[in-house]
């Protein structure tokens, strides 16, 4: 079975990417900032959730290595963000 590793998975296109690779047979490992909270995904077989804020070093880092310790990753949806607000020669 293949697996999908997508981030940003709460709501939007990473939501709905979740579900429909998980209604094709694959294997998912969707993150979120706070996958307890999920109710929808929760219920769905061969989709794991794991937490992950994009802005955190350290659990960036302990999530991926939680991933592979899962499954060996065959496509990766990067679909997490977040905004910087400012000009853009102030920004590093």
């Amino acid at each position: 079975m293949k697996t999908i590793f997508i981030t940003g998975a709460s709501t939007g296109l990473g939501k709905t990417t979740a579900k429909l690779f998980q209604s094709r047979g694959w294997n998912v490992i969707a993150t979120m900032r706070n996958p307890e909270t999920e109710t929808e995904l929760n219920k769905l077989e061969n989709l794991t959730l794991l937490p992950l804020d994009v802005t955190n070093l350290e659990q960036i880092q302990t999530t991926v290595k939680k991933a592979l310790e899962l499954s060996d990753i065959d496509l990766v949806f990067n679909n997490a963000g977040y905004g910087l607000i400012g000009p853009l020669e102030a920004l590093n």
